[in-house]
Formats: C-alpha cells, sequence, structure tokens
C-alpha cells in the first residue's frame, strides 16, 4: 500500500513558488529547462525538480527538517554555474499521517537517479541527507562523482559517531527547557537577525515534518571506515555553532576519511546552506569543479 504522501503535490508546488511557472501536459515547466513532477520509487511517487541541461548532474538531498524547497539559493547558484540540479522530497515528507514501516531511503535514491536517466551524480547533502547517500555510497561508488556531507556525523552505526550523538544528547535541555526546531537547527545569530529568513524556514520544516520522521532500513553498517574505503571525494562541511557537528568533531571525523576535505562555514548553525549560502556554495562549487 503506499504511504500517505497526500501533500506531495502541494510540495512540488511550494518548492518552485518564487519561479515563474506555467504548467504544460504531463509535468510543470517552470522554465525553458526546469521541469518538476513526481518518480515512482515503487509504493510512493516521489516530487521532484530538475534544471535539465547537459551540466553533469548534481542531486541535492535535504535534511530531515526539509524537502524540496530548502535550495532556493542552491537552485539558482549551481544552475549558473553550469550543473543539471536536481532535488527531491524523500519518502514520508509532508505526510498527512504517521508512517510505520521503515524505508530504505538509499534503494529510492537509486530510483530516482534511474528514472531521470542519470547514472553518475555528484551528492550534496545536509544533516540526514548524508546518511542516505552515506549508504548509496558504500553500495555504488562508481555512480558517485563526489559527496557533500554538510552538517551531519553521517552515521547511526559507526562506534566514534555514535559516541559523539550520545554526548550531544546528554547535554541537550532538559525537558522544560526542550529547544524548539529552530533553535536547535539555526544559530542564534542567525534568528536575531534574519527574522524572514526563518520564518521560511520554519515553514518548510512543519511542511516537511508534519507527521514525524518514518523509520528507516539501510543496506549497509554504514561507517567512516565503509565511506573510506569507497575512495570517492568527500568534501565536510560543518557549521561554526552546530550543536552536533561541532567544529573539534569535524576534525575528528576528517582524520578519519582520508578522501576528506574539511571546511568550517562561520556564522552558521545546523543548516549552513540555509544561514550561509554563498560561503556554502562557494565551497561546493570550487570542490565539484575538481571532481
Amino acid at each position: 500500500m503506499r504511504p500517505a504522501l497526500s501533500r506531495r503535490r502541494f510540495l512540488v508546488a511550494a518548492g518552485l513558488a518564487a519561479l515563474s511557472a506555467c504548467t504544460t501536459t504531463g509535468r510543470t515547466r517552470v522554465s525553458p529547462s526546469i521541469t518538476s513532477g513526481e518518480i515512482d520509487v515503487g509504493g510512493a511517487s516521489l516530487p521532484y525538480w530538475d534544471t535539465g541541461g547537459a551540466g553533469v548532474p548534481l542531486i541535492l538531498m535535504h535534511p530531515f527538517a526539509g524537502s524540496l524547497e530548502s535550495w532556493p539559493a542552491q537552485q539558482a547558484a549551481f544552475t549558473r554555474a553550469g550543473l543539471r540540479v536536481i532535488a527531491y522530497s524523500r519518502r514520508g515528507v509532508g505526510a498527512t499521517r504517521p508512517i510505520t514501516t521503515a524505508i530504505n531511503h538509499a534503494e529510492d535514491l537509486r530510483h530516482v537517479l534511474d528514472a531521470l536517466g542519470v547514472q553518475r551524480a555528484h551528492l550534496v547533502t545536509v544533516s540526514g541527507g548524508a546518511t542516505v547517500a552515506a549508504d548509496f555510497l558504500i553500495s555504488h561508488p562508481d555512480r558517485v562523482a563526489s559527496a557533500v556531507f554538510a552538517c551531519s556525523l553521517i552515521s547511526y552505526q559507526d562506534p566514534l559517531l555514535l559516541a559523539a550523538r550520545r554526548a550531544t544528547a546528554s547535554a541537550s535541555p532538559s525537558e522544560g527547557q526542550r529547544l524548539s526546531p529552530a533553535e536547535q537547527e539555526l544559530s542564534k545569530a542567525y534568528r536575531d537577525t534574519n527574522p524572514e529568513g526563518t520564518r521560511r524556514w520554519i515553514e518548510i520544516q512543519q511542511r516537511a515534518q508534519s507527521a514525524g520522521l518514518a523509520p528507516t532500513a539501510q543496506t549497509n553498517e554504514v561507517t567512516l571506515a565503509a565511506i573510506a574505503a569507497t575512495g570517492v571525494p568527500i568534501l565536510l562541511l560543518a557549521g561554526e555553532y552546530d550543536r552536533l557537528l561541532t567544529p573539534e568533531m569535524l576534525q575528528v571525523v576528517a582524520a578519519r576519511l582520508p578522501n576528506a576535505e574539511p571546511h568550517l562555514i562561520r556564522n552558521a548553525g545546523h543548516q549552513a546552506h540555509w544561514e550561509q549560502p554563498e560561503a556554502f556554495n562557494a565551497l561546493v562549487l570550487e570542490f565539484v569543479s575538481r571532481h
């Protein structure tokens, strides 16, 4: 039975609302090249947009608190750089009721690439998107030109990263002081100085997590050793004020990944792509240009 994803068409429309859209038969065309629609991944249809063109494909993989709406600054910058930019919302995003069946998001990613005729691509991820990309990378290193893991501890299985997650959880505020999603994800500096950006981020987060997070299943044991063994070039990004991938933890993870380059993004929290898009985009574009 198909999971409850009745909001998926709304997410497509919302993700493209800032663009000048006109409708054509079978799919939405928002410029001479950008299209949107849904991809059947077996048991669900995932909304996506695709800037098209002959450029090297780059897949944007959103955080747990986001969707295909999460990338306005990246869509524009990466398209101008000549890349074919694709984003999609993972299964369970925008669901109207909780999903209880475990989802293999890495397999869904394979279906997305196959459906769009993409054999090999750069994967640009933030937070939870990195966990999915890492699982896919271990299975299909030949299909990944490079991977950007931003603001993520990547794995729920690697002993080092599990210990870091537990330490973060133990340092979190008590129940009476529980932080809102925006307080957890966005730096205080950003929230204080950019109320409009904060408001837009909260709207996207609330739509994306309307039914909570669905359980997940993985194909591989995702560890830093397994990621390193692929030899795929990796860019590690962390926000200066990230509560999860702290600047110190960034260096610890990088030391275990000889194929990785670590960079710190100043004045950003756990959503560095949203808070500091110019710095994020510049680092990503310079990196992918070499791979």
